[in-house]
């Protein structure tokens, strides 16, 4: 039967404020409103329609009582308006030909209408969506000839405002027999989506370009179907199964709108999911009715609401207001996470949406490279068995099979999506002379990085020809659109390039005893350096060629994969054997990108972490919602273990299966993977996409930065000396990009990176580990347990060289750190003697770098105020989010008392502990400590990074445009990066477990992952620069990190059995001395150029744990 009331289309779509928004800060021009009664403002009161809602109860909670509207308060359209700072949008047959339309938005929506033109007509005159793009047509040219002086003026208006359509419910409601023919069914979707295509096309024309579509709700749910109906439980599901059709064409069809019409934004409003759990579990969105109307309806509650008839008392505990519509309470429940997630409004939320300009993308290209992982139809044209070009590949597919080896679309896909560009189309469909601006897919299926990998399938395109291939669209590309050339290479330095390739390198190579003899000529390392060098030239090919943004994914878990599992004895899930081969790549792969990252000028090579994550999900797969991690979705050749047979039906479900035929995983997989690199740091390192398409190659806020220090600072050079002051094993770098232990002393960053992130720089490597062409953006001199004293460490130069921004950081509480608190007796938390000692060369520090500032003309140095900031962190660690500010995260030396034992797993809650070891910090403290510089003046002083960046080293004042092109760092094992590997020392950080856990591989930092600098030498420079002045001006506006001074106490002043500096000096005395010698460095640095130097202060040393345990020394104070 069909009910002469009519339904809406989509429950769930809004957007939900708390509180309106002022007008002179409006977040869209206007807001203009399409669909049926979900959304009709009152149309309906001026139609000769028996479908209206202009009487009480209805609109009982509105500001305007009942205006027309079929809920008892506000729709979605209002939410929206609310949120964009608009006044609701009124319904356009209120005004009369003559009237003055609003520019602030109008409404087109009609109760009981639909796609369909004949959908609701037998219930009286209705506006159809056709009819109501034509009122939106008619709109213009009265807006244009009263408001905008041009065309240009009005295209602008319209390209800023907001669109939102939800219609479609009654076509299958008051319409569509519903029938049991799966075809049938399928038929009237695909019907009703491109009835709706047209429709936003013809929108799009008209000007609009930010367009939100919802899909249709549960309509099997609403009391007028469930009381009809004969059901179980809550619904009546074959009702929803034949909407949940027509939600699966929606998001294909408005992504190939996006892609299809220049500057537009199709959004996808996931109405179905939220409105059918709120119904099913009520009591999580705080109602307790989800199945009668909250209003008295006519015909036993299925029907409109019974006028004037008083309703439910408590409106906002109910799902439904009528038969058909929901309350006002549930659009407030949902709006606030559509709002924020754009999981909820795809593939932007409405907050972000606002923010896009129509007339621009996030970049300008993508280009993709690879192997079937991204294929997007390159082998159709290639003499291959390697294809799937056929069903069911392509079964969710907005063009179904169009040669991705998947279900739907790949990692590419969704990355073109977010970038707001078309799918990267397939290179070999393209004649040379007319390829696109907007990037091409390069990837071919069974290929690899070696040349010979998959030939016995047929012919592919290996790296190095696919890397050939972009070399001819350069030349193509440049000459049909680019006639300057810097125009061109802005063009590539601004687009995104990326890379998946290496699987087939072992699947059908190295794994393939029988058709390779790779596997007997090398062992799994030496392979793996095979492929990592083949890899990084013809990534430097790409550079060479333009290329400045390239994100290269490492492998995944092919020991998972249907085809390495069911051919091989194994326990568990996966082959663990296999997993463990191409763990020598993925270690490889991170120092490979870095050291391009380093060596090629403007570059930005990112490590996408796939690994970890496709490994988890097999292993954990309900924890991604996945249901099976073992088996293809798709009916599969050779036992489930090769590529899907031929239109057979595939699973039912697969959105819960990880692998959709023997090696690939399905659509839900690579959305995940995709998501990870486009919004987490931690997955695609050392920047997100989201952070990476904001990088301009053409400037950074410094050109380099140098560092110098000890441990504090140290990024790896103690690797390189013979020293036992290293940290180049686990778990120092355990939050580190991919877990590395690169001689960083802490489990990640250290302040000097952090410092480089802000500059736009990359971490600057540790000086004596560059064999050959030193880097322009910065190198890291500090030495872990090195000091200011020539005894303690060795002397250094700065001013002289010609640095003049100099950053030096005072000495932090020392007397707080464990290898003092564990050695000595004490009350309270640190030893207080101790800090007293430091604190005479930090109360003598300011003194003397103001009077540096004062006489080395152009020279800044700025203190860092470290002390004190440690001390409160250790004394009241709730404050900065800490639980522990005694102990080490590590398992450490001697009770606690020293480095980190290698290869122990850490504490599990390391952004949670202030140390790393008994001396060094974590990388939550330095990240603190860096922002702090970063922002605060009162914390690095006279000037904050922020503020020294643009200070012109020839006058001393600022300037509009950074000044800072390289950052230079020096000092101990707190930023040393890698410099101790390359010296006979002890005090390294370079092996691999725990040292460098989160950085990707063993480096020397003290710590589980990044320190806080990157930096490049200026003594091996010369040769780029034709001119001195130019070299001069290099280092005078490079930014200069040092921290260093603690070793001078902690191995020297207060080791009395090996120094007999306590004996000689006076704690004062002492601090007169390390003054002194450090005035006499820094006034070298200046002579050498320096003129931006940041001096870090000395912590509590009195607090660290390696104290706590010995008898308390008597300091002369």
């Amino acid at each position: 039967m069909i009910s002469k009331y009519s339904i809406t289309s989509s429950f769930i779509f809004l957007l939900f404020i708390t509180s309106s928004t002022n007008a002179t800060s409006r977040l869209a021009p206007a807001l203009y409103v399409f669909g049926d009664s979900l959304l009709d403002s009152g149309n309906n009161n001026y139609l000769q329609t028996i479908i209206k809602a202009n009487y009480s109860p209805y609109g009982e909670d509105f500001v305007n009582k009942s205006t027309g509207r079929f809920s008892n308060g506000k729709t979605v359209a209002d939410f929206i308006a609310e949120f964009l700072g608009l006044p609701y949008a009124p319904p356009f047959l209120s005004f009369k030909p003559r009237d003055k339309l609003p520019l602030t938005g109008l409404n087109y929506a009609s109760g009981a209408c639909g796609i369909l033109p004949d959908t609701g007509h037998h219930l009286g005159d209705l506006l159809s969506l056709e009819e109501q793009v034509g009122l939106f047509q008619d709109t213009l040219v009265r807006l244009q000839g009263r408001y905008f002086k041009s065309s240009k003026e009005l295209s602008e208006y319209l390209s800023k405002s907001i669109f939102i359509i939800s219609i479609g419910s009654n076509d299958y409601i008051s319409n569509y027999p519903a029938t049991l023919l799966h075809d049938a069914n399928k038929r009237f979707a695909r019907l009703l989506t491109s009835k709706l295509s047209h429709q936003l096309q013809r929108l799009y024309n008209l000007g609009a370009r930010k367009i939100v579509v919802s899909e249709i709700g549960p309509i099997g749910c609403v009391p007028a179907i469930t009381s009809q109906n004969k059901h179980k439980g809550k619904c009546v599901e074959h009702k929803n199964r034949l909407v949940a059709e027509y939600n699966s064409m929606l998001p294909a069809m408005l992504q190939n709108l996006t892609s299809s019409l220049q500057g537009s934004s199709f959004l996808n409003g996931h109405a179905y999911r939220l409105a059918y759990d709120a119904i099913i579990n009520p009591s999580n969105y705080g109602l307790m009715d989800a199945s009668n109307p909250c209003c008295k309806t006519w015909l036993s509650g299925i029907e409109g609401c019974i006028p004037f008839a008083e309703p439910c008392d408590r409106r906002d505990k109910y799902y439904f207001w009528d038969g058909y519509h929901p309350s006002e309470i549930v659009y407030s429940h949902f709006a606030s996470r559509c709002i924020n997630n754009a999981s909820f409004c795809s593939p932007f939320s409405l907050k972000e949406l606002v923010k896009i300009s129509a007339t621009t993308q996030l970049a300008p290209a993508l280009y993709v490279f690879g192997d079937s992982l991204l294929d997007s139809g390159n082998n159709n044209f290639l003499p291959t068995v390697a294809r799937a070009n056929y069903l069911p590949y392509g079964a969710n597919f907005v063009n179904r099979s169009t040669g991705r080896f998947t279900n739907g679309k790949t990692v590419a896909d969704f990355i073109a999506e977010f970038l707001g560009l078309p799918y990267s189309p397939p290179f070999l469909s393209y004649k040379r002379d007319l390829l696109p601006l907007t990037g091409l897919n390069y990837a071919s299926g069974s290929c690899g990085i070696l040349p010979e990998t998959g030939s016995p399938f047929g012919q592919c395109l290996n790296f190095e020809e696919q890397v050939g291939l972009f070399q001819d669209s350069v030349k193509s590309l440049q000459q049909r659109y680019f006639q300057i050339l810097v125009d061109f290479s802005n063009y590539l330095s601004k687009s995104v390039f990326i890379v998946s390739i290496g699987s087939n390198d072992y699947i059908n190579n190295y794994l393939e005893t029988s058709l390779y003899d790779t596997s007997k000529r090398y062992t799994p390392q030496q392979f793996a350096q095979l492929l990592v060098y083949k890899l990084s030239q013809q990534l430097e090919r790409l550079y060479n060629l333009g290329a400045r943004k390239i994100v290269v994914f490492e492998l995944g878990p092919i020991g998972c994969l249907p085809w390495i599992t069911r051919n091989n004895k194994h326990t568990g899930q996966c082959v663990e054997d296999t997993n463990q081969i191409v763990s020598y790549f993925n270690n490889m792969l991170p120092a490979m990108l870095q050291n391009l990252t380093t060596s090629l000028k403007g570059s930005n090579f990112i490590n996408g972490h796939g690994h970890g994550v496709g490994y988890d999900a097999i292993i954990n797969p309900s924890k991604y919602g996945i249901a099976d991690a073992s088996n293809p979705c798709c009916t599969a050749f050779f036992n489930g273990t090769s590529g899907c047979i031929p239109y057979l039906r595939p699973c039912n479900n697969t959105n819960k299966h990880y692998f959709w035929d023997g090696y690939h995983p399905t659509e839900d997989v690579y959305s995940i993977l995709a998501s990870g690199c486009i919004n987490n740091a931690s997955f695609c390192t050392p920047r997100s996409l989201k952070d990476l398409v904001k990088v301009s190659n053409a400037t950074q806020l410094a050109p380099a930065l140098y560092v110098f220090g000890d441990s504090l600072f140290d990024s790896g050079n103690n690797n390189l000396l013979p020293t036992i002051a290293r940290a180049n094993y686990l778990p120092y770098g355990a939050n580190f990009v991919n877990k590395s232990s690169t001689g960083r002393f802490t489990n990640g960053k250290t302040v000097p990176d952090f410092v480089a992130e802000f500059l736009g720089l990359p971490y600057s490597p540790p000086f004596l580990k560059i064999r050959d062409k030193l880097p322009l953006t910065g190198l890291n001199y500090a030495s872990g347990s090195c000091g200011i004293l020539p005894e303690t460490g060795r002397p250094f130069r700065l001013y002289n060289l010609g640095a003049r921004k100099i950053v030096m950081f005072e000495i932090g509480p020392i007397g707080c750190i464990p290898s003092i608190t564990r050695k000595n007796k004490h009350s309270g938390k640190c030893v207080e003697d101790k800090n007293q000692l430091v604190s005479y060369f930090n109360n003598m520090l300011p003194t003397m770098l103001q009077n540096l500032t004062s006489c080395l003309e152009g020279s800044t140095f700025v203190n860092g105020h470290a002390h004190w900031l440690g001390y409160d962190a250790v004394i009241n660690p709730p404050k900065y989010g800490l639980v522990d500010s005694s102990n080490p995260c590590c398992i450490a030396w001697f009770n606690g008392t020293s480095g980190c034992i290698p290869f122990l797993k850490p504490c599990s809650n390391a952004n949670q502990h202030y140390f790393w070891d008994a001396y060094h910090l974590t990388e939550a403290m330095y990240s603190l400590f860096a922002s702090h510089c970063i922002n605060d003046k009162s914390f690095c002083e006279p000037f904050n990074l922020k503020e020294l960046q643009f200070l012109a080293f020839a006058h001393g004042q600022a300037s509009n445009t950074s000044l800072t092109p390289a950052m230079f760092i020096f000092g101990e094992t707190m930023i040393n990066s890698e410099n101790n590997n390359s010296i006979m020392t002890i005090a390294r950080e370079n092996y691999r477990h725990p040292h460098g856990i989160d950085f990707g591989y063993p480096t020397d930092r003290f710590c589980n992952g990044i320190s806080a600098a990157g930096c490049a030498d200026h003594n091996h420079v010369q040769p780029i620069f034709q001119k001195p002045t130019d070299l001069t001006q290099y280092i005078a506006k490079s930014l200069f990190l040092i921290s260093i001074g603690s070793n001078d106490y902690i191995n020297n002043y207060l080791q009395p059995s090996t120094y007999a500096s306590s004996q000689i000096y006076s704690g004062e005395g002492f601090a007169v001395l390390i003054i002194n010698n450090f005035s006499e460095q820094l006034s070298k640095l200046y002579i050498l150029g320096v003129r931006k130097t940041v001096c870090a202060r000395l912590g509590p040393l009195g607090c660290i744990p390696s104290f706590s345990s010995q008898t308390k020394l008597v300091v002369e104070t």
